[in-house]
């Protein structure tokens, strides 16, 4: 920059004559100092590197002023330039000073540097600095806003030196993207890539390698798949990096539900709690997001019994929702399964968004219901000093079901004879089973049916009428045990087996049934039909035996046909041949022989007191010594 001082001045005429005159007025004495001169490093300079630059001060006419002892500051163009501090000329600088190594431009393009006196600022000069880049160093990357799990999007990265000048074209580098972003456990095919349903895991994707153009590497369908905050990606090539801003990845929309585990067993009857979350494809929660309300449904089944009026069928019902809360329904307490089955779900569904619970147990309630399917038999007293032929041991079964008719698989059942009313003869049942009765008490636990099978218990006192007492459970809860009484039964001396077989087949009452009795003995015996009415006690005024087949006596197979009938009378006890079942048109097969003797003509055990329905009974008089005593047979009810 130049300036100069000083004038020119032409006069005109006197008295009408011409003179021409020059006068030159004298330049002013020069400043301290017109205009600095500024001088630069010739060619460029590359960001960060130091450099040295002059400063002279001239006058107007470009002369240097030796003289010149002002102070000089330094001001740039660039934001980041590193320049001297002020200095003051001094008297040996001769107007000229070099500051060697003690300028640094960082801003890339053409910088101006400007020197300017401090006490002056018009004496000032500049001097334009052409800076490049330098190397490589990081990358600094576009903004990212928030994202959706499963859904591409695009990374920019600018390739830039320590001073974040791009690089351009001059980076020729490929780039490598990683970050924060997580996968899922599910939403992908088998291929990984994504989609509706997919049940296998998915991979982040992160796009490499990436398009480079001009030092801006793009990376286009980075992909991630959690929902979560505080995310970032980076960009690497070599030890130059560069991280993205956090950014928030977002759940995608509803597409499924996530059960909460539901332990098992549950229990027939009894309330349990089932949830559901809502997830999008990739198991992220939608939170409150959702605003649903889901259904429930599933294969629990109902029961024919226990629902209001204990004996009434219960069915499955499933509520709405007790609550929905931040993505979660919840139903509390409020679904019921009442059949005890294995491979129990429930599913949640919201129009096409569904999930499934995992598999569970619905196990039977306490014991409630127990019934006698083997009424217990007679028996001779004291085994093992009793043996066959006789009748040493008493069988019985018992079938345990609780409230909603669930057999109580592998539950304990106990059979004992603790009341006064059962217990005629002050006795204690034991078993010939070392440790299945103990004070009384015998138990057997129920098979896959929930039936408990007794079938070597044993009395030891004389008498009529005992009965057994069967008890069950708790199993699961606090319900009192189940109870049941069975039939009669009597304990006798001479109680004994034969060989007869008992097949029989009733529909109703008065309908045929036959018995027959294999083999009954080496002794030719007669069964003869009894004459009605004869025994009063017994109340039935027809015959029951309707044909004997061969008819009179025989030594080998006899077949009887009688008639059905109900009986429900008390009495002695006779000998006989009994085939009885244990409800109305349900025969079961037992065929046994009772030989206390009892003065004719009423040869027959009554039945009643809980003996249950007997089709018919057949006479055979046996002696008290065993044998069997032809003149004393009949037949009867």
């Amino acid at each position: 920059m130049r300036r100069r001082l000083g004038s020119v001045k032409l006069l005109s005429f006197l008295g009408g004559a011409m003179l021409l005159a020059l006068l030159v007025v004298p330049a002013a004495t020069p400043a301290p100092g017109d205009h600095l001169v500024v001088t630069g490093p010739a060619g460029t300079v590359t960001a960060g590197d130091t450099f040295s630059i002059t400063v002279e001060a001239q006058d107007a006419t470009d002369t240097t002023i030796t003289g010149y002892t002002g102070t000089v500051h330094f001001t740039s163009t660039d934001p980041q330039a590193v320049l001297p501090a002020d200095y003051t000329f001094q008297p040996t600088d001769n107007g000229v000073h070099t500051f060697t190594n003690e300028f640094t431009l960082k801003t890339a393009g053409n910088q101006m540097i400007t020197a300017t006196d401090t006490s002056d600022g018009t004496i000032t000069g500049f001097a334009t600095v052409s800076v490049v880049h330098a190397g490589l160093d990081h990358f600094t990357l576009g903004s990212i806003g928030g994202q959706t799990a499963g859904v591409g999007f695009t990374v920019n990265a600018t390739a830039e030196d320590q001073f974040e000048n791009p690089l351009g074209s001059d980076y020729t580098g490929t780039p490598t993207l990683s970050g924060t972003l997580n996968g899922s456990p599910r939403g992908c095919n088998g291929g990984g890539v994504p989609t509706p349903g997919g049940t296998s895991p998915c991979a982040v994707t992160y796009a490499n390698p990436p398009s480079v153009t001009a030092g801006v590497a793009t990376w286009t369908g980075v992909t991630a798949f959690k929902a979560e905050t505080g995310r970032t990606v980076t960009a690497t090539d070599g030890g130059a990096t560069g991280d993205s801003n956090t950014f928030t990845v977002q759940h995608a929309g509803l597409q499924h539900f996530t059960l909460g585990s539901i332990t098992s067993p549950q229990t027939a009857g009894v309330g349990f709690t089932v949830t559901a979350t809502a997830e999008d494809n990739f198991e992220n929660p939608l939170g409150s997001d959702y605003t649903g309300t889901p259904t429930l449904s599933g294969n629990l089944n109902g029961s024919p019994s226990g629902c209001p009026g204990a004996t009434n069928p219960c069915t499955v019902t499933y509520p709405s929702p007790t609550s929905v809360s931040g993505g979660v329904a919840t139903w509390t307490n409020s679904v019921k399964g009442y059949k005890a089955e294995t491979l129990r779900k429930v599913t949640v569904t919201d129009g096409g968004a569904t999930g499934d619970s995992n598999t569970f147990t619905i196990q039977p309630n306490d014991p409630a219901m127990l019934t006698f399917t083997q009424q217990p038999n007679d028996a001779q007293p004291n085994p093992p000093t009793c043996s066959n032929p006789f009748v040493c041991t008493i069988a019985t079964k018992v079938k345990d079901l609780d409230a909603y008719s669930n057999p109580e698989v592998t539950v304990a059942v106990n059979v004992q004879i603790n009341d006064p009313l059962n217990n005629p003869g002050s006795d204690t049942l034991t078993a010939l089973t070392a440790g299945e009765c103990t004070a009384g008490v015998c138990t057997q636990n129920t098979d896959s049916s929930g039936v408990a099978t007794f079938s070597d218990l044993t009395m030891h006192n004389i008498a009529t009428n005992y009965k057994l007492k069967a008890s069950s459970g708790p199993t699961v809860g606090t319900s009192p045990p189940a109870t049941q009484i069975s039939n009669f039964f009597n304990v006798a001396n001479t109680v004994k087996t034969c060989n007869g077989n008992c097949t029989a087949n009733a529909s109703d009452a008065g309908a045929a049934a036959t018995v027959t009795l294999t083999n009954v003995g080496s002794v030719s015996i007669t069964l003869e039909t009894q004459p009605a009415g004869t025994c009063s006690v017994i109340g039935q005024p027809t015959a029951e035996i309707v044909t004997v087949n061969p008819s009179g006596s025989t030594t080998g197979n006899v077949t009887v046909t009688g008639k059905y009938f109900h009986q429900n009378n008390a009495g002695g006890i006779g000998n006989y041949v009994l085939c009885k079942n244990s409800g109305p048109n349900t025969p079961y097969h037992q065929v046994f022989a009772c030989s206390k003797k009892v003065p004719p003509p009423c040869y027959t055990k009554l039945s009643g007191n809980g003996m249950g329905d007997i089709l018919f009974v057949i006479i055979v008089k046996q002696n008290t010594d065993g044998t069997f005593d032809p003149s004393m047979t009949g037949g009867g009810h």
